[in-house]
């Protein structure tokens, strides 16, 4: 069982990470890179995790100082966070009805967006939350930033993981990308995969052709617009897996 946090191990970790801060601006990543260590050395060993606290029936969330993050206004949450990652992060709370929305953790829980999602997760490694709708006894996905918008909307019948900053998603058999810094692609490939080079290699319509950073369309035949273009690249078959 991990131990009960102290102030002292609360000042610990902050100190820390201001010195792994620190160390990383002056590019000295050998030092950043032991303190960081140290660091999960403290998140291993104590409970650093937000917990629930309950008023007049109802949830809100303080992180391990005690501190109100939430206050007790929403029925439940769907995941809690630790205190060392997504410090100012929103929670996903879900309503009296059923449904979620984001909201912030600034101890005023104010919803990010409209309560209408059947679930609401962190997509592990991203700043991005999977959103999810059922009906008719479908499942649909979207992306959630961390301001409530929906980057990629409710209706993607899969999403997968992320690699190299690309995540893939499908809908009716179509693939579409969204990118970590927010470009969105709707799905309209029949196929993706990756070349030799590692570039994402997609079918449109019969074409097989690249995608330009700006999410552009680059057919094979164009090898003059391809070789002066900052292609997406890397990873896409893991994603599919």
């Amino acid at each position: 069982m991990k131990k009960e946090v102290t102030p002292e191990i609360i000042k610990r970790l902050n100190d820390t990470l201001d010195a792994v801060c620190k160390y990383l601006a002056e590019e000295n990543y050998n030092e950043a890179n032991k303190l960081q260590e140290e660091y999960y050395k403290i998140e291993d060993e104590y409970n650093l995790f937000d917990y629930t606290y309950e008023e007049d029936g109802k949830l809100g969330v303080k992180d391990i100082t005690g501190k109100i993050r939430v206050p007790a206004i929403y029925s439940n949450y769907s995941e809690l966070y630790s205190y060392t990652i997504k410090r100012n992060a929103p929670v996903a709370a879900q309503n009296e009805e059923g449904k979620f929305a984001l909201v912030t953790t600034d101890g005023k829980g104010t919803p990010l967006c409209n309560f209408k999602y059947d679930m609401i997760e962190c997509k592990h490694y991203t700043s991005f939350y999977t959103c999810s709708k059922e009906s008719d006894g479908r499942r649909f996905l979207g992306l959630l930033t961390a301001k409530g918008q929906e980057l990629v909307p409710c209706e993607m019948d899969v999403i997968y993981g992320i690699s190299n900053g690309i995540i893939a998603f499908e809908k009716d058999g179509k693939y579409g990308l969204v990118t970590s810094w927010g470009l969105y692609i709707p799905p309209i490939y029949n196929e993706l995969t990756e070349d030799e080079q590692e570039f994402v290699h997609a079918e449109l319509n019969g074409q097989w052709g690249h995608i330009s950073g700006e999410g552009t369309f680059i057919p094979d035949e164009d090898e003059d617009t391809f070789d002066n273009t900052n292609c997406l690249s890397f990873g896409v078959d893991d994603l599919l897996d």
